[in-house]
Parts: C-alpha cells; sequence; structure tokens
C-alpha cells in the first residue's frame, strides 16, 4: 500500500484501481462517483477501520483496540461509518424470512450506536456524510471478495454474507448498477 492510500481519497482511488483490474468496472465506477462526490472535508483522525467487538479486549474500564491493520487518517465519520453498518447489515446466517427482522434490529441497534457515539463525542456525524463512507466500506468490502478466487472464496466470512446488501447500498448512493459478486 502506498503512502496515499492512509486517506480516505487515497483508499478510494486505490480501489478504483484494484475493481478495474479485477475485472469489475461496476465497482471501478462507483468509485469514481465516490472520489467526485466526496463529503465537504472534515478534519482527520487516526481511525481503525474495523471497529466491532471481536476487535476490542475489556478488562473492567480498560479498553484496548486490536488488528490496526486497516487503519488511516480520517474523519470521525469513517470509523462510525464501518461500525453503524455492520450493525445495520449484521453478516449472520439466517433464513431468508428472517433476514428483515435481522436487518430491521440491526438498523435499530445502529441508530442508537450513532446517537450514543455523537452523545459521548460531543460531535455530530451528518447524515450524508455517514452513507457516503458507507458507501467507500462497501466498496472496499466488495473489492476485496473480487480479489478472492472462486475456489478461494472464503465461506462464511462476513464480507460474503454482506455482500448483497452492501451491492444494494453502493448502488443505490452512485445511482450505477453493483453486483455482490
Amino acid at each position: 500500500m502506498s503512502a496515499g492510500t492512509v486517506t480516505v481519497t487515497g483508499l478510494v482511488c486505490v480501489l478504483a484501481q484494484f475493481g478495474a483490474e479485477f475485472g469489475r468496472p461496476d465497482l471501478a465506477g462507483a468509485a469514481r462517483w465516490l472520489a467526485d462526490h466526496a463529503p465537504a472535508p472534515a478534519p482527520d483522525v487516526i481511525c481503525h477501520g474495523d471497529l466491532h467487538p471481536f476487535n476490542l479486549l475489556a478488562d473492567g474500564d480498560r479498553v484496548t483496540m486490536l488488528d490496526w491493520n486497516t487503519a488511516l487518517l480520517a474523519p470521525r465519520a469513517y470509523d462510525v461509518a464501518f461500525t453503524s453498518l455492520l450493525l445495520s447489515e449484521p453478516p449472520l446466517r439466517v433464513p431468508g424470512w428472517q433476514r428483515p427482522l435481522v436487518r430491521r434490529a440491526g438498523r435499530l441497534i445502529a441508530r442508537r450506536f450513532i446517537r450514543a457515539y455523537q452523545h459521548q463525542a460531543a460531535a455530530t456525524v451528518k447524515a450524508g456524510e455517514l452513507s457516503w463512507h458507507q458507501a467507500v466500506l462497501c466498496l472496499r468490502a466488495l473489492v476485496e471478495v473480487a480479489s478472492w478466487d472462486a475456489a478461494d472464496r472464503r465461506a462464511g466470512h462476513p464480507w460474503l454474507l454482506s455482500a448483497p446488501a452492501f451491492a444494494r447500498r453502493l448502488a443505490i448512493l452512485t445511482g450505477a448498477p453493483v453486483r455482490a459478486l
């Protein structure tokens, strides 16, 4: 990864390049749309990039974040977007008839998380900024899945389970058709 990829702008540029290299012009096009429609600049902070409960180690009042391999400099909305996206589109294998219930519950939990985050951080994350960063994260996951050989598709991996929902979200925001696999 080059030095330019340590920011969201650099990440989107690299995702466009990889989308094209992996034979996914839909992902490359979505990346170009995101690059052309970035929200107003916000101050960058160090973002974890993969913030979820399995990357937290709690010991009493002490919390340690693990697995920093996707860290980058980004507005705080990037980490809020990741966690809220994972909560609202939980990568759970459930029967089809349960999926809407799980998604509804996940979206409720995601809204509570965002409100709690904004209260604790005394900062506002605007809805448009949040959805743009969620789209970047959907793109990141779909490009990663596209990099796997069909024979190497990691069965049960969260990105495989969430790929259809991520493709829908990315397509709705960019207005371009995006396929999951």
